[in-house]
């Protein structure tokens, strides 16, 4: 699973990709892959891999019509982060709302 997270500056969601990578090890998910990114480095990734599902970190929520543009011709899922889920605690919760969107 290839998982995309736009964010300011990728700093902050870089601690929760860690905690995501966690419950998928703890999910028997092996090929998991999470890469965190400001938002305006998503056109050139989104070339770069074939990505599973998008997500949008709270914090950045006004720019998700930019982001859903960018994201039309590529068929991803996307999910914008609620903020309480937007921490490592949340991590878990936020995992299974991935894998119920990729379902």
């Amino acid at each position: 699973m290839h998982v995309l997270m736009a964010c300011a500056g990728g700093m902050s969601s870089s601690l929760l990709a860690n905690y995501l990578s966690k419950e998928a090890k703890k999910n028997d998910i092996s090929d998991f892959y999470i890469e965190a990114v400001g938002t305006m480095r998503v056109a050139k990734k989104l070339t770069e891999r074939g990505w599973d599902i998008f997500l949008l970190a709270p914090q950045v929520r006004f720019h998700k019509e930019m982001l859903l543009q960018e994201l039309a011709d590529y068929e991803i899922p996307f999910l914008l982060i609620d903020g309480p889920l937007y921490t490592p605690i949340g991590a878990p919760k936020l995992f299974g709302q991935m894998m119920e969107l990729l379902k």
